[in-house]
């Protein structure tokens, strides 16, 4: 009963927004199709378009038990947009469809798949999924269609057609420098800078200070080191050289593991039976693997306290398209 409640509220919300803006409807059906405009002068006009789109996607007023499709998942955005922006007039242009669809999807992300041409206009005008689409070179894409497409695994003509644009400049600012995310806005501006002037090392906006990196350069990725293979990083928690997994074992007892290998007191690497057990004990703690090794657990101590246990990161740059990309390859500076 609440989702109902919820849903219908949601609807009166959507009618007030399509109650302001033109609807499109079809004369005739000539090639191309004419359009002309029309606004719904009341709520409840506004209110019936909406439910008569619903019905479409199997979401009736009527029907209480369907209000909730949405919110489980089960009516999609490009679902939707497809009922109330393509299929049948009257129709609403993909802009304020992608308005009313916070409201009911409660502001989840829009997804860009199925974008397509709506009424003889363009729905997102060059977008990057339409630029794939019709095959076009990266050379004839718009600034901000590489821009959003450009990340570390974008295809090699993208980052070439950018590094073109920019001249060899440092011109790409990462909003989350971890996660790899362009900011799409600024480095844009950047880009368009810098065909009139050389750019600064460093870019400040709104009191942040951001680093500019060159087209092809990644922030640098932190990997996490084998404690029982010193210079050897892990994939997906294991060590290629002792055959070890270490997923599920803290960052306190890898160190503790990394100090004990240090002092010599763990098994041979060919004693598979040893090096089993010792994981397993340190997926169960520190204080297990004290008990097994107490001398170590001194040593330990001793470190900790002067901030000196062995961090077990290696931080690799990463680059486009490069063999610095392999985390595994050298370059790798431990610390």
């Amino acid at each position: 009963m609440t989702t109902h409640i919820k849903f219908v509220e949601k609807v009166e919300k959507a009618a007030e927004i399509i109650s302001q803006i033109k609807v499109f409807r079809a004369e005739g059906q000539s090639e191309g199709y004419n359009q002309s405009t029309e606004s719904y002068d009341s709520l409840e006009k506004a209110k019936d378009f909406i439910w008569s789109k619903f019905a479409a996607l199997g979401i009736s007023k009527e029907d209480e038990a369907s209000h909730s499709l949405i919110a489980e998942g089960y009516c999609k955005e490009g679902d939707a947009r497809t009922v109330f922006c393509e299929r049948h007039f009257p129709v609403i242009s993909v802009p304020w469809f992608r308005k009313i669809w916070e409201i009911f999807s409660d502001g989840q992300p829009l997804s860009t798949e199925n974008e397509t041409k709506t009424h003889g206009t363009s729905d997102v005008s060059g977008s990057i999924v339409e630029l794939i689409k019709s095959s076009k070179p990266a050379s004839q894409w718009r600034d901000r269609d590489l821009i959003e497409a450009y990340n570390i695994d974008s295809d090699g003509e993208i980052s070439d057609e950018l590094k073109k644009r920019s001249d060899g400049q440092a011109v790409v600012v990462f909003s989350d420098e971890n996660a790899g995310t362009v900011d799409v806005e600024i480095t844009g501006d950047l880009l368009r800078q810098s065909r009139r002037r050389q750019l600064p090392k460093i870019y400040k906006k709104d009191g942040k200070v951001y680093k500019l990196y060159v087209v092809g350069d990644f922030p640098s990725e932190i990997y996490e080191e084998s404690p029982l293979a010193p210079g050897t990083l892990l994939f997906n928690g294991n060590c290629e050289v002792c055959g070890m997994d270490f997923s599920g074992v803290s960052k306190e007892a890898r160190q503790f593991l990394r100090v004990a290998y240090n002092e010599e007191a763990t098994p041979k690497e060919n004693d598979r039976i040893a090096m089993l057990g010792l994981v397993a004990a340190a997926k169960s703690g520190v204080e297990e693997l004290r008990r097994i090794f107490p001398e170590v657990g001194i040593v330990y101590d001793e470190l900790a306290k002067t901030d000196e246990l062995p961090s077990l990161k290696s931080v690799n740059a990463v680059e486009n398209k490069s063999e610095n990309s392999d985390p595994f390859g050298r370059g790798n500076q431990r610390y």
